[in-house]
Order: structure tokens, then C-alpha cells, then sequence
């Protein structure tokens, strides 16, 4: 990675995105291997789950939703889960040190619903910017031709529609 000197008054929103974007790219490079410049994205759970921690670093909840599995799309309308992920701000992610450090296959029902499926659970050291670091699992289904990632039980809960 080269060293990039940001331009004079870019915002503080911009500089999200721009570490959202390279977040996205460590996570699928370091997992899934170095792709082709203008090759298609690959078509793997570590990329899928890379975007969608873009998303919400970005703060696009709405974007985010649209890759949430349909299942828990029926109890989480996009509207309360935008209001939900509002409510718990974005991340600053520190993209040098955030990656994918393990996979696995697991059968699991869908919290929230009684649909079972099996997952792929990525299990992901997120490193913000101030230092702070937690491994967080994400699952990833595969729904026809697409990932599609899943809330965890208390994420249900707290953006659950009433």
C-alpha cells in the first residue's frame, strides 16, 4: 500500500469512505487473493462481508439492508433497521490490521425466524482507528446467486419492527 496524501479539506465523511473502501479491499485481498484490475468482485463470503462492513462504516444502512438475508429483511423493514444502525453511529476502521483470520461452515437457524441454513461464518478482527480491536463473527448465506449476511439475535431485537 502506498502512502496517499489526502487533499486539502477533504471532509470527515469522505475520509470515512475512503477507509471504508480499503477496509472492503483488505478484508477480500488478504482472504480471497489479489484480484484483477476491472475483473468481476469474487463471488465469496469474505467479499460479501467486506462490503457490507463498508456499508455501515459509510454509514449506508440502506445499502447494508439491501444484502441482509430476505428472511430477516420480513421482520427488519429497511426503515427501522436505518433508524437502528443511525442510533449506533459508524465505524473508523483501521484498514491496515482488519481481516479475515478464520472460516467455517456452520448449520444454523436464522435468528428471528425459523428458517435454517447453512452458513459461512467468517470470523473477523475489526480494528478501529482508535486502537481498538474485537473479533466479530459474521455469517454470510448464500441466497440464489448472492451472499447475504445475518443479524445476530440481539441486533434482531433492538431493530426488529414492533
Amino acid at each position: 500500500m502506498t502512502d496517499e496524501v489526502e487533499p486539502a479539506g477533504m471532509t470527515a465523511r469522505a475520509r470515512t469512505r475512503r477507509l471504508a473502501a480499503t477496509a472492503v479491499m483488505s478484508i477480500s485481498l488478504v482472504v480471497s487473493g489479489a484480484a484483477t484490475a476491472g475483473a468481476r468482485p469474487p463471488d465469496t463470503p469474505e467479499y460479501a462481508a467486506g462490503v457490507v462492513i463498508g456499508e455501515l462504516a459509510t454509514g449506508n444502512a440502506a445499502a447494508a439492508w439491501q444484502n441482509l438475508h430476505p428472511a430477516q429483511q420480513r421482520i427488519v423493514s429497511q426503515q427501522a433497521y436505518k433508524a437502528c444502525r443511525a442510533s449506533k453511529g459508524t465505524l473508523a476502521i483501521d484498514t491496515t490490521n482488519t481481516r479475515a483470520v478464520s472460516k467455517s461452515k456452520a448449520r444454523i437457524t436464522i435468528p428471528g425466524t425459523n428458517v435454517k441454513a447453512l452458513s459461512s461464518a467468517l470470523v473477523i478482527k475489526l480494528v478501529l482507528t482508535n486502537g481498538q480491536s474485537q473479533n466479530i463473527t459474521v455469517h454470510e448465506i448464500r441466497v440464489k446467486r448472492a451472499w447475504r449476511y445475518i443479524l445476530n439475535a440481539s441486533e434482531v431485537a433492538a431493530c426488529r419492527d414492533s
